[in-house]
């Protein structure tokens, strides 16, 4: 009787453990900031999800246990159900994956989220957790950056003026295909410039440097081409901002024939 006693006890010692212990987790899941489903291990349903999840999908708990993952995505490549089943078969594989993904609500609007995916134990059953945090306005800013960045590359090139972006340390980034016809290499840079072996138009350091400081400087600079000859070239200096870091733009503009010019008309007065 006495043995039977301990068991009994034992026993309801271990489930009340287990009570406890689903309490606080049914406590931290329903309390988390980040959406988390939870899925079948066999098939991928959502067996579970977090009222964040209801809250960002549009959806009860009840409806989301109904739903395929492919009605929570944009439903294209890569972002399909197929794609979903897929990522979850690597992680009931051991893989830990953090993806973004292409979520779609109830009311059919579209939100990027990065998603958290790994196989865990819960409540003695394995299971694929989903943590995913809503990245929509982080992917608009790098959508507008790379519009900027288009823009400037645009504008940049297509300038009849030769124009170099120079970083704080004085060393050219950036340089526009007219900039390298001045000095006679036709459309683009010497490849022994893209290789980083050759310096490339030459300014004072200390006119990069009051540019830099945040003075716009104006010079005229005499040069060489590629096969010797003089190059007279008028550079303007402007302190701008690049990627969020201070950088100098230099524009160049040829004026090796109108000094010329003016010399010749200097000789005949």
């Amino acid at each position: 009787m006495c043995a039977i006693s301990t068991d009994i006890t034992e026993r309801k010692r271990a489930d009340e453990a287990l009570r406890v212990s689903e309490a606080s987790y049914r406590a931290i899941f329903d309390a988390a900031e980040d959406v988390i489903f939870v899925h079948d291990i066999e098939t991928g349903a959502i067996v579970d999800a977090n009222p964040k999840a209801c809250a960002a999908f549009g959806y009860t708990r009840e409806e989301l246990r109904r739903l395929y993952i492919g009605t929570l995505s944009a439903g294209e490549r890569p972002y399909t159900q197929q794609d979903a089943m897929g990522l979850i078969a690597r992680a009931i594989a051991g893989e830990q994956l953090r993806i973004e993904w292409h979520g779609r609500s109830k009311d059919g609007s579209l939100h990027w989220d990065e998603v958290f995916v790994k196989r865990v134990t819960i409540g003695g059953k394995d299971r694929i957790l989903a943590l995913t945090r809503d990245i929509s306005a982080r992917k608009a800013d790098e959508a507008a950056l790379r519009a900027s960045e288009e823009q400037y590359r645009a504008m940049f090139n297509a300038s009849i003026d030769g124009l170099a972006l120079w970083n704080a340390a004085g060393e050219i980034v950036d340089t526009n295909p007219a900039l390298w016809r001045m000095y006679g290499y036709g459309d683009g840079a010497p490849a022994a410039f893209a290789a980083g072996r050759y310096a490339g138009p030459f300014y004072e350091t200390g006119f990069l440097r009051a540019v830099a400081a945040g003075q716009s400087q104006h010079s005229e600079v005499t040069a060489l081409r590629q096969d010797g000859s003089a190059l007279e070239l008028e550079v303007h200096g402007i302190p701008m901002q690049y990627q969020g870091q201070p950088h100098v733009l230099t524009i160049a503009r040829d004026i090796t024939e109108k000094k010329r010019s003016a010399e010749e008309l200097a000789r005949q007065r």
